[in-house]
């Protein structure tokens, strides 16, 4: 059997005469979105290794296939007891991997195909790869046929051993699974060597092809499908369960397949919530901009699937054609290899207008965000394919630079560290001027200005006026600085400070020249004038400087020397003309002599190559075999490399290994050559998707706090020693006296990003230092950090923190629970250990208060009540919606009942206490009120007994209708006599439920207050783990009874139909209707109501979901309200669970997403407790002070002075009262009285104050609470 390994499609015929030979790829693109989202196979064949994320940790995606009973493996190495199908091809294409398998009995073709259409934003943008199966007859018999895909829990983790949740969210037309890691920690890790582990991973299939989905046990699930071709059923699936051993799985099964062949695909998708913090500001992923949530994703992927396969094979065989024609078949390989990765280099975001941002993350490098010098060598990716986001990925540079963030007079090396795009990290140790050269100012500049004057050809410029003095200066940088550079880094920074840099100088004369021609475009005809004369003095006087025999230089003062002159390119793209074909013509010829058999290397003192530098170096070939010769070796470093990672761009051109670097999106520099062949390239631009604008400006990030500083501020001083301590010496009692004192940090020279007070240059140092507390900070706290290499940290003795490897920037690690536990009042010792093994060394670390996180703020309307409350049941009485629950945090003893009201379902009010004398016994669900009479009762749980309560008002008061006697005892063991509801039917007759464990249902008398008959216990079917809660219903003649099943976090909903209201039910396959979903929030919707809005006629589930903490007891808990609909044959849909509801709901108005502070925060327990919580339109978060005392303040400023009509304060327990003074000012200084609740003792949720004034700031100050010591806390302030 002969295996076709090819890349692209230049082994088809209808592309090239004679076929060339095949390039394998290093590593194969299986998923290539984005820098977390991007799974490859270090293999020849899909059966040869298991699949990883391109930073080489396990990722293992898995297909197998099972023909008449035998399985073999599709993808994957694992199982490797069972056989691989054999493979027949492999290609890889721009846009899809196709693999071709067969056997004497069926022939399979699986394809991934991830749709990086330029010309179509939306879709591009979209994080979700295609993998469809065609499966035929080999022999004309039928064979029966099961499909099996399997994706690994590591794909929603940074390591195994974190723990995963899921679900299978209802969605239209699809089966679907997802799973997501159990904490959920958005945007709280930046690095390079990480992985996602926030946001949840999606495997969906199309319900018509009859998948099976399932979450669990990889190996059970695995080994039910190769025992019969079924996803077995597990009994006992816990959650969360450690990532390493958990799969999404889904089984197909086809029948019996013959001749005409059977298809069958799926999506693997990852909804990351928020991709990047952008100064102050946190950003949505692109597809997310107008709203859009994972549901939104799946459905239009899956209806675009047909149109997308064909656009796909549509767009790879135009582009192999043109970059065929343009450089040849080789070169077409080589492009058709970098295409997916370049894409997945970068992350599309959308900023605050819905404009797209470009972040490209410095890959297997330093994990910088948005590096000029890696944006650069991806330009001529985007030039080609989008102008539009060629614009995103300059525009946050722009906004940087002019920003206050960015002191200097020359362009920024990046933006920070992935994901975290707040400020330039890479070569910050050294401030001001003499930092300079560690920044790369040279190279950035000229590489901004030319890459916006190859914009400028490409679109309309006129944006660029608002950034005209900032490029000026960056023009006047090149002038002074550019003909003869310093002793600056360039790009390659791996080779160190060069002065005189020959091709550094190069790119600066270009960018002049570029600047020229932008002052033309935006009417500078002076500057346009004076810049392009000074860029063709300077090319001049560069020839002479640079000139060698047969070449140029490295550098001006290095004779005899030779580097690559990739910059020169620029010359010919940009059609600035100045120089002429034969400086091209010379260093081709020279290339030709020094290339090694992998390529062509950097310069005389190296013998490795970058592929980016090497493309553009040759592209200036006038002569097509000049350009094949050179890019021969580069072709076989591609196919022969021992390094089996994601294409990497830096390698030894004497054996082709990898020396660094990899799955870099600096390879989309080799475009450049199509780039150039205007005819071709014309034709991609003009497809492009256009973005009008305008961009948001960026928002500026608040400040950390420093709480002990760290040597960029401060030069503290650390005891040390570089010999080995007695095993105490992290202890406060340790006497380090005898151990040397000084300046911090620690280090050598030059070592990237670090602040050196003190050399070291030792294997090991411990160091200690002491700090005081007044008082303990109230933020979220991080250790500011930069090591080289590992790192141990300990706070009063105690293991807090460490970091593995090295960084070149001080970096914001979070405080871990024992970090924060360990810090105390008064004083404190601090003590590191750093070990170090080779190359630049440095320690540094302070302690840093962090702001609050950035948020954007939308108004949800779940949870709809203002408070920890549980077990709701709503009803409609009298013209309003009421909804009656167990008053959550009083612990298990619950607190006092009140009445919420509403007019619409979506806001919600109480105002006073519902039945004061039931606190503190165990009162747990109150029942959907029953009006008969004129009178209106209540059903209760009361120490484990049911009461009936009666009152003359929906709100009551109420008071025991049985003078104290149960109408349930507590004689029905094993079940508790708990969670009562009434149905009343339509002839009157009313029936009582109730039962924790197995339930119980009797008739009651015409009064309510006495039982009719004997009470019967009801089935409730064990195999959906049901445990309490029970709520009857009825819906066109059929009785229903829902029920909480299983509990925590796995808590949920299911339900029973039935003939008679005395039953026996039965439970449909199809339980349970609710289930947990942490991206929206909803965690364990369990014990609720189905309620029928008579205003409406629609059905809605009320349900209480726990509050997003980890394992407490008793957990806290919310209400939300969702929709619920029927299949014709009466049976419930699964609920759509989430934060928007059943309507919008009022949320801060003025004050929505506006600055808020506070006197302090960050007490409580649980959950976000920030100022800004209380403005961020979410029932879920809230402010929490760290201290009780009189004189905890918060306040938010409303942006400019505003008319004021209303405010609305939320306290956090509405059965308690607080006492508080409302202010108003326009200054922040000057405050006036809005409204006095000093010595208000009602409980009331929200107070509401009416009273015209303007204002900028709002002020709630709390003098106290009854009962005192509860913490001032507020879920949100209305400001109308």
């Amino acid at each position: 059997m002969m295996l076709l390994l090819t890349c692209g499609l230049l082994a088809q015929a209808t592309l090239a005469t004679t076929p060339a030979a095949p390039l394998r790829a290093p590593s194969v693109p299986l998923v290539a979105h984005d820098p977390y989202f991007s799974v490859w196979l270090p293999g020849d064949r899909l059966t040869d290794a298991d699949s990883v994320h391109w930073t080489g940790r396990p990722q293992p995606l898995r297909s197998l296939i099972r023909v008449d009973g035998r399985t073999f493996r599709l993808l994957g190495a694992t199982p490797a007891n069972l056989p691989a199908l054999p493979t027949t091809s492999l290609r890889v294409l721009p846009t899809r991997t196709v693999a071709e398998y067969g056997d004497a009995a069926v022939r399979v073709t699986l394809t991934f195909t991830t749709p990086a259409l330029p010309a179509d934003l939306d879709v591009l943008s979209r994080p979700v790869t295609y993998l469809t199966w065609s499966v035929t007859s080999a022999d004309g018999q039928p064979h029966a046929v099961q499909l099996w895909l399997e994706c690994g829990a590591q794909i929603a983790v940074n390591s195994p051993d974190q723990t995963v949740h899921w679900n299978h969210p209802a969605i239209d037309g699809l089966t679907t699974a997802r799973l997501g890691q159990n904490s959920q920690p958005v945007l709280q890790k930046r690095g390079d060597d990480l992985r996602i582990d926030w946001g949840y991973a999606y495997l969906s299939s199309p319900e018509p092809q009859r998948p099976t989905c399932l979450v669990g046990p990889a190996e059970v699930l695995r080994a039910g499908f190769v025992a019969d071709g079924k996803v077995p059923y597990l009994t006992r699936n816990a959650q969360p369960a450690a990532a390493a051993a958990t799969a999404l799985a889904a089984c197909w099964d086809l029948g019996e397949v013959g001749r005409r062949g059977v298809t069958r695909w799926a999506m693997l998708a990852y909804d990351d919530l928020w991709s990047i913090r952008y100064g102050g500001e946190d950003l949505r992923p692109y597809w997310r901009r107008a709203g859009a949530g994972p549901d939104q994703l799946l459905t239009s992927a899956a209806r675009d699937y047909g149109r997308l396969q064909t656009a796909c094979a549509a767009f790879d065989q135009r582009l192999a054609a043109d970059l065929t024609a343009t450089g040849g078949a080789k070169y077409a390989d080589l492009c058709t290899l970098a295409y997916r990765q370049t894409w997945a280099g970068n992350k599309l975001a959308a900023d605050s207008r819905g404009c797209p941002l470009v972040f490209p993350k410095e890959n297997f490098s330093n994990g910088c965000i948005a590096t000029v010098d890696v944006l650069f060598p991806q330009a001529p990716f985007y030039l080609l394919y989008s102008p539009t986001l060629t614009r995103g990925m300059l525009q946050p540079i722009l906004d940087y630079a002019k920003s206050p963030l960015w002191p200097y007079g020359y362009a920024p090396h990046d933006l920070g560290t992935y994901p975290y795009a707040t400020g330039q990290v890479y070569g910050m140790g050294r401030r001001g001027p003499e930092g300079d050269g560690d920044r790369m100012p040279v190279e950035e500049s000229g590489n901004m200005l030319i890459m916006l004057a190859a914009l400028a050809q490409r679109s309309d410029a006129s944006w660029l006026n608002d950034y005209w003095p900032l490029l000026t200066r960056w023009a006047e940088y090149l002038r002074d600085q550019g003909l003869d550079p310093a002793n600056q880094l360039c790009s390659a920074d791996m080779f160190g400070h060069l002065p005189h840099c020959a091709n550094l100088a190069l790119k600066a004369i270009i960018g002049l020249a570029g600047y020229a021609q932008l002052a033309e475009r935006l009417g500078h005809a002076d500057q346009a004038r004076t810049y392009d004369a000074l860029a063709r003095d300077y090319a001049a006087k560069w020839l002479k400087l640079a000139a060698d025999e047969g070449r140029t230089r490295l550098a001006y003062d290095q004779a005899g020397t030779w580097g690559m002159k990739h910059n020169l390119i620029w010359d010919r793209l940009l059609g600035t003309k100045l120089f002429d074909d034969a400086l091209g013509d010379a260093e081709v010829a020279w290339y030709k002599k020094v290339q090694g058999p992998f390529g062509l290397p950097v310069d005389n003192r190296t013998d490795t190559c970058l592929i980016d530098w090497a493309l553009w170096s040759i592209a200036p070939a006038r002569n097509q075999a000049d350009f094949e010769a050179l890019l021969a070796p580069l072709w076989r470093y591609a196919n022969e490399t021992p390094s089996r990672v994601p294409l990497s761009d830096w390698f030894v051109t004497t054996d082709g290994s990898q020396r660094g670097f990899q799955a870099r999106p600096v390879v989309g520099g080799l475009y450049v050559r199509l780039l150039a062949d205007d005819k071709l390239a014309g034709r991609w631009s003009k497809a492009a998707t256009r973005v009008a604008g305008p961009w948001a400006p960026i928002t500026l990030p608040m400040p950390a706090r420093s709480v002990v500083a760290d040597a960029r501020t401060e030069a503290g001083v650390w005891r040390y020693t570089t010999e080995k301590p007695a095993d105490t010496w992290c202890e406060p009692r340790f006497d380090d006296q005898a151990w040397a004192s000084r300046r911090g940090g620690f280090g050598t020279e030059g070592t990237p990003g670090a602040v050196i007070g003190t050399k070291w240059d030792s294997s090991d140092i411990w160091l200690r230092r002491s700090f005081d507390l007044s008082e303990l900070p109230s933020g979220e706290l991080a250790w500011t950090l930069i090591h080289d290499e590992d790192t141990r940290i300990y706070l009063n003795g105690k293991l807090v923190g460490g970091a593995s490897g090295w960084s070149t920037a001080y970096q914001e690690l979070p405080f871990s629970p024992e970090a924060r536990a360990a810090l105390q009042l008064g004083r404190n010792t601090l003590a590191v250990w750093c070990h170090q093994t080779s190359g630049g060394q440095s320690i540094d670390l302070g302690i840093g208060e962090l702001p609050p996180s950035p948020r954007r703020a939308v108004v949800e309307a779940n949870p709809v009540l203002p408070g920890y409350f549980a077990d709701p049941s709503l009803c409609y009485v009298d013209g309003r919606y009421y909804i009656y629950a167990t008053t959550d945090w009083y612990g298990w003893e619950a607190g006092p009942f009140v009445a919420w009201r509403s007019d619409d379902l979506v806001n919600w009010s109480c105002r006073g206490l519902t039945f004061p004398e039931v606190t503190g016994q165990r009162n747990w669900a109150p029942g959907a009120l029953v009006k008969r009479g004129g009178r209106y009762y209540l059903f209760f749980s009361k120490q484990a007994q049911i009461h009936v309560a009666v009152g003359d008002s929906p709100e009551g008061p109420f008071k025991d209708a049985l003078d104290g006697r149960p109408l349930i005892p507590e004689r029905f063991r094993p079940t508790q006599s708990i969670d009562s509801e009434v149905l009343i039917d339509d002839d009157g007759q009313a029936y009582l439920y109730w039962g924790g464990g197995p339930t119980w249902v009797v008739r009651l008398k015409p009064d309510l207050l006495a039982l009719d008959g004997e009470p019967r216990p009801i089935g409730t079917n064990d195999k959906f783990g049901y445990v309490e809660g029970p709520f009857p219903f009825k819906r066109n003649g059929i009785y229903y009874l829902s029920g909480a099943a299983n509990g925590y976090h796995n808590y949920h909903i299911i339900y029973g139909m039935a003939k008679d209201p005395m039953g026996p039910f039965t439970f449909p396959d199809n339980n349970p209707i609710t289930l947990s979903d942490w991206q929206e929030g909803v965690r364990g919707p369990g014990h609720g109501s189905v309620f029928r809005d008579p205003k409406t006629d629609r059905w809605y589930v009320c349900y209480l979901r726990n509050f997003p903490v980890e394992e407490v007891s008793p957990i806290p808990r919310q209400v939300a309200i969702d929709r619920l609909e029927f299949y014709p044959d009466g049976r419930l849909k699964p609920a759509r669970l989430s934060a928007a509801g059943v309507g919008q709901r009022r949320g801060p108005g003025l004050a929505l997403g506006c600055s808020a502070t506070a006197s302090s925060w960050g007490g409580g327990q649980y959950g976000d407790r920030s100022p800004a919580a209380a403005v961020d339109g979410s029932l879920a978060t809230r402010w929490v002070a760290t201290r009780a005392d009189a004189g905890q303040w918060w306040q938010v400023d409303l942006g400019q002075p505003r008319d004021i009509r209303r405010v609305e304060v939320c306290p956090e327990f509405p059965t308690k009262a607080y006492l508080y003074r409302l202010e108003t000012s326009l200054d922040g200084q000057a405050w006036s009285e809005y409204a006095d609740h000093t010595a208000d003792l009602l409980p009331e949720s929200p107070k509401v104050d009416t009273k015209a004034a303007r204002a900028r700031y709002v002020r709630v100050t709390f003098v106290g609470t009854r009962p005192a010591g509860t913490l001032p806390a507020l879920w949100e302030v209305r400001v109308y």
